[in-house]
C-alpha cells in the first residue's frame, strides 16, 4: 500500500513540473511594421533566452506566468513584459532615437521637446556617425540654422570663425560660449605668437574632443535658451554632452575609418618664358630678362625648364581615425572608458597632424536618493607643419608663395641656358644669393611643431532629498598647455631678414569651477508640471604666457634646440587672471503640455571689471502647443504645432584686462649717461569699463507632419547690442591711439528656416534630406564720438591699406570692405610720349604707366587720394545654408551635403 501511495505522489510531482513549464511564442517589430531578426528576448533575472528568427519570431520557454520577458535590440530601448495569462506576446520595439530626440539638453538641466519654448538646435551623435571628422567644427557646418562657420586656415584642425545669429561685438570676441559636460570653458591660444605661426590661424577647441564620445550637441540660439549663462551667453552657447556608461549591459565597439585627400584643381601659372615677357615689360631694367642694350626680351631657348610649384609642394595625402570604447553597467554602477588615435598627413609635404584622446566616466548609486559621479577626459594633438597662411613680404606663405614664386630653380641645367642667352654669371651669382621666396625649400627648411594638451576633470554628487526636490554639487577642473616652437633657417624669407630665426613660447591655462543648484519639479493635479531651479556658480581662470625670440644664428643645425648658439635673445611674457561669481534662477511650467513659460534670470560679477563689476540677465519665454487643441488632436497629419515667443538680455565682457586695468611695460632711458630701465603704461585704462548687453526678441514655429516624419522650423529674431564693448580712438593727447570704451549700439534681424524629412524609414531602408536657410542683416546704430568711423586692419597686409581694409560707420553693417574702386589698367593712351598722364586721367603720382591698376576718382578732383576710398563691398553674405541627404541600405551608408553662401565678398590682397 505504502508502495502504491509513493508513486502516487511522484506522478503527481511530475504532472505539477509538467504543467508549470509555458510555452511562449511571439513575434517582433519595429514602429514602422518591419519584422526585426536578432532581438534578445530574455527570461529576467535568468539565463534563459533566445533570439528572434528572420522573420522576427521567437519561442521560450518559462517555469511561471510572473515571469518577467527583456527584449533588447541595439540602437532601440528595451521593453519589459510580464508574462500574465499570454501564451502569445508580440512586441513593437522604438528606436533609442526617439527617445533622444524628446528629450533635449539645456543648460543646468534637460527638458523634453516638446516643453521647449527656447531656440535650441540638437546635433545627435547619429549624425556623426560613419563621417570622417577631425573636428567638431566639420559637423556643425551647415547642420544648424543660424550658424555661420568659415574656417580661418586649410590646416587640420584649423580654428573657425563662428557666428550664432550675425556678430553681437564690432571689435571683441563673437565666438559662442562652448560647454562641455557642464563645463564652460574659456578661450585658449593656439598659438605662442611670434614668426609665422600665428597667421597660420589657430586651432579649434573642437579640435579636442573625440567625435565617437559625443551623445549630443545642443546650440542655444535666441536669449531665452542662453541667459542661463548670462554673463557669457551674447553670442550663443554650443553644450556638447559626451557618452556615459550603459544601463542595458555592456559593449564594446571599436570603429576605425580611412580617407585619402588631393588638391581638387591647381591654377594655371605661367611657364618660364610668359614670366620673362612680364618681367621685361614690367621691369625692364632685370638684366636676367632684357637686353639692355636693346630692350628686348632676351632670346631663351624654348627648351628650359619650368617648375609649377604647386605640383613640388602638394602630395596626396591621408586620414587615419581609430576609436575603441568599452561601457557597462552593474546594478548600482555604468561605467564607460574609451580611448581614440586620429592622424591627418595633409596635402603639404612635411606636414602631419595627431590627435590622441582618452576619456573615463563613471557613475554610481549609493542609494535611490544619492549618487555620484566622475569623468576625465584627456586630449593632445601634435601638429608638425609648415606656414601655410602668412601676410606679405617676408611673411608669405606656403600656399600663396608657391602661387608668388617665379616659375623655374636657378640649377646648373638653368643656368647653363641663362648664359647661353646672354646672361652674365654675375647676375645669376647675385640672384642666388639674394633669392630666398623658394616654395619647396619653406616646406623642407622651416620646422614648425606644435604640442596641445587638455585635461578636464568633473565630479558630482546629486542627493534626492524629496522626490521631487534634488540638490546637486559640481566640481570641475580644466589643465591646459600648448607648446610652440618655430627655426626659420637664413634661407628663408623670415630667416634671412633675422640671420635664423628661432622662436620658442608656451601658455599654461588653468580654470576650476564649483555648482550648486537645487532643483523642484512638483507636479500639480497631474496638469500643472512646474520646474523651479535656483543655483549659485564660481569659476575662475589663470593664465601664464612667455616666449622667446632667437636671432643671429652662426650655427643653425640643431634650429632651436640649439638656442645657445643665437647671438640675440628677447623675451616675453604676461600673466592673467579671471573670475566670475553668478547667482542664478529658472523656472519653467507647462499645463498639460498646451501652455509652456519660462523665466530666468542671472547674476553675475566678473573681476574683468573695475567698477561695474556686476551685471543682471533676464528672459521670458511662452510657447503654445496648438497641436493639443481637441480641434487639431484627430488630424492625424499635423503631428506638432507649436508657436514661440521669447524676450531676453544677456552679457558679454569678453575683452582683455587691460580694458579695465592699466597696463606696464619696461622702458629705457638715459640717466645720468647710462641706461636705466624704467616702466610706462602700455595701455590706457578705463575703471568705468562695463557690461556689453544683447537684447533679444524671438518668434518661432514648429510644424509636424505624418508622425514628425516632416519636421519644418521657422524663426524670425531682432538682436540689439548696447554699450558696445569697442576699441575705438582716442585724443592723441592722451599719448595713446586707441582705448576699449562702451560705445555704440548694434543691431542683427534675421530668418532662419528648417527642414527635416525622413523619405524612407524601414528597417534596411532609410533615406533622409534636411536644409536649412538663415537670412542675416547687421546695422550700426551709434559708433559714438560723434560717429567718427573706425577702421580695422587685416592681418595679411602691411601699409595703411592693410590697416584700414575695413570700416565701421554708423548705418553701415558688420564685415564692410573699404577700398579704392578700380577701373582696370592704365593704357597708353592716358599718358603722353614722356610719360606724364594726359588731362583728365587722375593718378596717385606712384610712378603710373601703361599696365598699372586704374582707380576711380572718386572726389573727381584730379587726383587719386585716400579720400577716394569708399565701401567696396561686404564680408557677411546675404543668405547662407545648407542641404543635403542619406541613404542607408543593409549597413551601407551614402551621405552627400552641400553648403552655399550668397551675396558676401571676399578681399582680393593679391
Amino acid at each position: 500500500m505504502n508502495k502504491y501511495l509513493l508513486l502516487l505522489c511522484l506522478a503527481l510531482c511530475g504532472c505539477t513540473t509538467v504543467f508549470a513549464q509555458i510555452k511562449i511564442n511571439g513575434h517582433v517589430d519595429d514602429k514602422d511594421g518591419m519584422a526585426m531578426p536578432g532581438v534578445t528576448v530574455a527570461l529576467e533575472g535568468t539565463n534563459q533566452g533566445t533570439i528572434t528568427d528572420l522573420d522576427g519570431n521567437y519561442s521560450l520557454t518559462v517555469p511561471d506566468r510572473n515571469g518577467i520577458l527583456v527584449f533588447s535590440f541595439i540602437g532601440y530601448q528595451v521593453q519589459k513584459v510580464q508574462v500574465g495569462s499570454r501564451t502569445k506576446i508580440d512586441v513593437v520595439l522604438e528606436s533609442t532615437s526617439v527617445q533622444m530626440d524628446e528629450v533635449v539638453v539645456i543648460g543646468y538641466g534637460t527638458t523634453r521637446r516638446k516643453d521647449l519654448t527656447g531656440s535650441v538646435v540638437s546635433v545627435k551623435s547619429e549624425a556623426l556617425q560613419n563621417r570622417l571628422i577631425t573636428s567638431l567644427d566639420d559637423a556643425l557646418s551647415g547642420s544648424v540654422p543660424g550658424l555661420m562657420i568659415q574656417s580661418s586656415g586649410g590646416q587640420p584642425g584649423a580654428a573657425s570663425n563662428m557666428l550664432i545669429r550675425g556678430a553681437n561685438s564690432l571689435t571683441g570676441s563673437t565666438q559662442p560660449l562652448i560647454v562641455i559636460d557642464g563645463f564652460p570653458l574659456f578661450d585658449a591660444a593656439t598659438s605662442g605668437g611670434g614668426g609665422m605661426s600665428d597667421k597660420s590661424g589657430g586651432m579649434s577647441a573642437f579640435a579636442l574632443v573625440n567625435p565617437d564620445d559625443i551623445a549630443s550637441i545642443e546650440v542655444l540660439k535666441d536669449a531665452s535658451a542662453t541667459a542661463i549663462y548670462g554673463n557669457r551667453g551674447a553670442n550663443g552657447v554650443i553644450l556638447i554632452t559626451t557618452k556615459k556608461g550603459r544601463v542595458d549591459g555592456s559593449k564594446i565597439q571599436y570603429n576605425t575609418s580611412f580617407g585619402m585627400q588631393q588638391l581638387p584643381r591647381k591654377y594655371d601659372m605661367m611657364d618660364f618664358l610668359d614670366y620673362a615677357k612680364y618681367q621685361n615689360l614690367k621691369n625692364p631694367n632685370n638684366k636676367m630678362f632684357t637686353d639692355q642694350k636693346t630692350g628686348e626680351m632676351l632670346g631663351f631657348d624654348p627648351n628650359i625648364r619650368t617648375v609649377d610649384w604647386q605640383d613640388e609642394i602638394y602630395r596626396t595625402g591621408f586620414v587615419q581615425n581609430h576609436s575603441l570604447s568599452v561601457q557597462g553597467a552593474t546594478e548600482k554602477t555604468n561605467f564607460m572608458i574609451s580611448g581614440s588615435f586620429m592622424q591627418d598627413r595633409s596635402i603639404i609635404k612635411n606636414t602631419d597632424w595627431q590627435k590622441l584622446t582618452a576619456k573615463a566616466t563613471i557613475d554610481h548609486s549609493f542609494s535611490k536618493k544619492l549618487k555620484v559621479g566622475a569623468d576625465i577626459n584627456f586630449s593632445q594633438i601634435k601638429d608638425d607643419g609648415v606656414p601655410t597662411g602668412g601676410g606679405d613680404g617676408t611673411a608669405v606663405g606656403t600656399v600663396i608663395g608657391a602661387l608668388l614664386a617665379r616659375p623655374f630653380i636657378l640649377d646648373e641645367t638653368t643656368q647653363s641656358y641663362l648664359r647661353r642667352a646672354g646672361v652674365d654669371q654675375s647676375i645669376i651669382d647675385s640672384d642666388l644669393a639674394s633669392y630666398k621666396s623658394n616654395p619647396l625649400n619653406m616646406v623642407e627648411a622651416i620646422d614648425m611643431k606644435k604640442t596641445i594638451r587638455r585635461t578636464i576633470l568633473n565630479g558630482y554628487a546629486q542627493y534626492n532629498i524629496l522626490d521631487d526636490l534634488q540638490f546637486k554639487t559640481t566640481i570641475g577642473y580644466d589643465i591646459y598647455s600648448l607648446k610652440d616652437s618655430q627655426f626659420y633657417p637664413k634661407s628663408t624669407p623670415l630667416g634671412n631678414l633675422n640671420n635664423g630665426l628661432g622662436i620658442l613660447g608656451h601658455i599654461d591655462n588653468q580654470s576650476w569651477i564649483n555648482e550648486n543648484t537645487l532643483t523642484w519639479s512638483p507636479v500639480f493635479a497631474g496638469e500643472h508640471h512646474l520646474n523651479i531651479l535656483l543655483g549659485v556658480s564660481e569659476q575662475g581662470w589663470k593664465s601664464s604666457y612667455d616666449r622667446t625670440e632667437l636671432s643671429s644664428f652662426e650655427y643653425e643645425a640643431l634650429g632651436y634646440d640649439n638656442a645657445q648658439m643665437a647671438k640675440n635673445f628677447t623675451a616675453y611674457s604676461s600673466s592673467n587672471e579671471t573670475h566670475y561669481v553668478s547667482l542664478m534662477g529658472r523656472a519653467n511650467y507647462s499645463f498639460s503640455g498646451k501652455y509652456m513659460a519660462t523665466f530666468t534670470v542671472r547674476r553675475d560679477a566678473t573681476s574683468i571689471f573695475l567698477n561695474n563689476k556686476w551685471g543682471t540677465f533676464y528672459s521670458g519665454a511662452l510657447a503654445y502647443n496648438i497641436k493639443e487643441e481637441n480641434f487639431l488632436k484627430d488630424v492625424k497629419a499635423i503631428s506638432n504645432l507649436k508657436l514661440r515667443l521669447s524676450l531676453g538680455e544677456v552679457g558679454n565682457s569678453n575683452v582683455p584686462t587691460t580694458g579695465a586695468y592699466a597696463q606696464l611695460y619696461n622702458t629705457n632711458h638715459s640717466f645720468d649717461n647710462s641706461i636705466v630701465i624704467g616702466q610706462s603704461p602700455a595701455s590706457l585704462a578705463n575703471e568705468d569699463l562695463k557690461w556689453e548687453k544683447t537684447q533679444e526678441w524671438n518668434l518661432g514655429l514648429e510644424l509636424g507632419l505624418l508622425h514628425d516624419r516632416i519636421q519644418l522650423t521657422a524663426d524670425y529674431y531682432i538682436k540689439t547690442t548696447k554699450d558696445l564693448l569697442l576699441e575705438a580712438p582716442v585724443l592723441n593727447i592722451s599719448g595713446f591711439d586707441k582705448a576699449w570704451q562702451n560705445i555704440g549700439k548694434l543691431r542683427n534681424n534675421g530668418l532662419e528656416l528648417g527642414l527635416n524629412a525622413s523619405l524612407i524609414n524601414r528597417k534596411d531602408l532609410q533615406w533622409t534630406f534636411q536644409a536649412n536657410f538663415s537670412m542675416n542683416k547687421s546695422k550700426v546704430l551709434e559708433l559714438g564720438q560723434n560717429g567718427a568711423p573706425i577702421y580695422l586692419p587685416v592681418s595679411f597686409m602691411s601699409g595703411n591699406a592693410g590697416q584700414q581694409a575695413v570700416i565701421l560707420r554708423e548705418g553701415g553693417s558688420i564685415g564692410e570692405i573699404y577700398g579704392y574702386v578700380t577701373e582696370g589698367v592704365y593704357g597708353a593712351n592716358d599718358f603722353y610720349s614722356d610719360g606724364t598722364p594726359k588731362k583728365g586721367v587722375a593718378v596717385a603720382g606712384v610712378g603710373e604707366k601703361p599696365g598699372f591698376m586704374k582707380y576711380k576718382d572718386v572726389k573727381e578732383d584730379g587726383a587719386i587720394t585716400s579720400e577716394d576710398r569708399q565701401v567696396i563691398g561686404n564680408t557677411m553674405p546675404d543668405f547662407y545654408g545648407a542641404f543635403g541627404t542619406m541613404l542607408s541600405y543593409k549597413g551601407f551608408d551614402l551621405n552627400i551635403g552641400f553648403q552655399y553662401s550668397y551675396g558676401n565678398d571676399v578681399y582680393n590682397a593679391n
